[in-house]
């Protein structure tokens, strides 16, 4: 699986890495303008390195990215075929483009995160000097959600990704965009539409809640917010069922408020149709045709789980 996991000051880095071996940190965070960076951490310097294209963008407020063996490193140069199984790390707003996530290793050791976006990387050296570079390694899937076998750049290889069960996994999808065969699923609307698991962004809250066509819907505050620019669940062995069959272990963290408090993700059935929202405290929150509806003293809600483990 692969989470980003909120960073808010050097104290709770110090926290994060304790008993941590790593010096570099992968880090995204959202700028002022909307659009995500994508960089690294440098973790005896306690703050965040990104390139903005046209500036050094330093902070002590980020996320940083924690991945499983279902991903791997894979080279990257502008005579590769793109790998359509390449991790989605972040949105440019202003281009409706996705990020990716690139990665330099460089011969005295040191390693460098960055953004990738229309065949290139950009990143930031040691000294601060913004970097960009057609050369440079690429996170993927190994096994492509997308079910096609990714063009490998060693010609002297054949090889196909590596079969492993997906965890579950969070990802940026464009409009238009082919969704994977594994994409999680809570229910279908009375007039026969796909009801996705989704989450979103709103005011620093990462909000668990189901998307329909091409809009994510999450609640919060008593209201409910319909977003164009979210995230969608895909793994293997992911369903909701009642708490009483959940084990602690078994269950998804979906999102977090922005003190850092973890959200799960909880299912509703309204006029029976299943549709997905937040689970904090006991309290399932989910958004339907405009209203908040809750599980409290009338409903029994499902959590979201992965099963098998």
């Amino acid at each position: 699986m692969a989470q980003w996991v909120l960073i808010r000051n050097s104290n709770e880095l110090a926290t994060y890495v304790e008993g941590r071996q790593e010096e570099i940190l992968i880090a995204r965070k959202t700028h002022l303008d909307g659009n995500d960076l994508i960089g690294y951490v440098r973790v005896k310097d306690k703050v965040a390195y990104f390139n903005n294209l046209s500036s050094l963008v330093i902070s002590q407020t980020y996320h940083v990215l924690e991945f499983g063996e279902n991903f791997k490193w894979q080279r990257q140069t502008v005579l590769c075929q793109w790998p359509r199984n390449a991790f989605v790390a972040g949105y440019d707003a202003d281009k409706n483009e996705s990020y990716y996530l690139g990665k330099i290793e460089k011969e005295n050791g040191g390693i460098m995160y960055g953004r990738v976006q229309g065949r290139y990387m950009y990143t930031v050296d040691i000294e601060g000097i913004l970097k960009k570079t057609s050369t440079f390694q690429v996170l993927v899937l190994r096994s492509s959600p997308w079910s096609i076998i990714p063009l490998v750049c060693n010609l002297h290889s054949q090889e196909g990704p590596d079969p492993v069960n997906m965890g579950p996994t969070w990802q940026f999808f464009r409009v238009n965009e082919k969704k994977p065969e594994n994409l999680v699923r809570c229910g279908r609307t009375n007039d026969e539409k796909d009801i996705f698991v989704a989450r979103a962004w709103h005011l620093l809250h990462l909000l668990p809640g189901y998307a329909i066509g091409n809009a994510a819907y999450v609640a919060y505050d008593g209201e409910v917010f319909k977003k164009r620019r979210f995230e969608m669940l895909y793994g293997d062995n992911i369903t909701f069922l009642p708490p009483e069959n959940v084990t602690n272990n078994m269950i998804i963290e979906a999102g977090n408020l922005n003190d850092g408090t973890p959200l799960y993700a909880g299912g509703l059935y309204v006029d029976d149709v299943l549709y997905c929202g937040q689970l904090l405290y006991g309290h399932c929150i989910v958004g339907v045709n405009g209203q908040v509806v809750t599980n409290e003293g009338r409903r029994n809600y499902l959590i979201l789980a992965q099963v098998g483990l």
